[in-house]
């Protein structure tokens, strides 16, 4: 028997991480024009959000309690017993004890989209026939680059959420080390066209000292993986092809 919330989830077409992402996005759209606008409206939501945290912390006990209780009760053998307790203790250690990273990008940069690992361009600046990508570097460095854009039209701004405990500084940091992502996947960066944005979020539900080299070298990468997800996950629009149309008319 499906639960009230799955059969809710089916009839608004979404799934719960869709839900969730969802969730993300409008949040960090509510934050930037809130920041941008009124930030003195910000002491007014964090009621809202220490309620929040706590919420959760309140039913972590239960929920790991009631799984083991449900899941035990129907092991009906000794050994299952004991492999479900140890998958249970390795699941809770591991998220307890490691700090939790996730990225959210949205990605509209002048400049080119690049894969990391592999140096190939993704996405950027097209040819007049528009069918194939041209390297934006090599148009800059010969003075044939289009007429400039505003900042209205291009931007990457995206979130690092973690589960580890920090202070704003830290959390500052943390965006600041996760910019070198952007740098590694879009070339070039940070121009006065774009209005590049990251936020870091921390839940501190993690209560160990955070490393922070680790979290900001691992929030750099998650950056620049997403930003090229982010684009191979596109779809295209009239006249704006997306990766996958851009490669489907190169192979025809």
């Amino acid at each position: 028997m499906s639960s009230p919330a799955s059969a809710q989830a089916r009839r608004s077409g979404l799934t719960l991480t869709q839900q969730i992402f969802l969730g993300l996005a409008v949040g960090i759209a509510a934050g930037a024009l809130v920041s941008n606008t009124h930030p003195e409206w910000a002491k007014y939501f964090n009621p809202f959000s220490q309620l929040f945290l706590r919420l959760i912390k309140m039913i972590i006990a239960p929920l790991i309690f009631g799984t083991l209780v449900a899941g035990i009760a129907g092991a009906g053998h000794a050994k299952a017993v004991g492999r479900m307790g140890l998958r249970a203790m390795i699941y809770f250690e591991a998220v307890t004890t490691i700090a939790l990273l996730i990225g959210l990008v949205a990605v509209n940069a002048l400049g080119d989209i690049i894969d990391p690992k592999s140096g190939e361009i993704l996405a950027g600046a097209r040819s007049s026939d528009g069918k194939r990508l041209i390297n934006t570097m090599d148009q800059l460095r010969q003075g044939k680059y289009p007429d400039p854009r505003t900042s209205a039209q291009n931007t990457t701004i995206g979130v690092i959420a973690t589960n580890a405990a920090l202070t704003k500084a830290q959390a500052g940091k943390i965006a600041q080390m996760a910019h070198d992502g952007l740098a590694r996947s879009i070339n070039p960066v940070h121009t006065p066209s774009d209005g590049d944005t990251l936020y870091c979020l921390a839940t501190g539900t993690l209560s160990d000292r955070p490393d922070l080299t680790l979290i900001g070298a691992l929030a750099a990468e998650i950056v620049a993986q997403s930003v090229c997800r982010a684009v191979l996950k596109a779809k295209g629009l009239p006249g704006l092809p997306s990766h996958q149309d851009l490669m489907a008319s190169m192979r025809g």
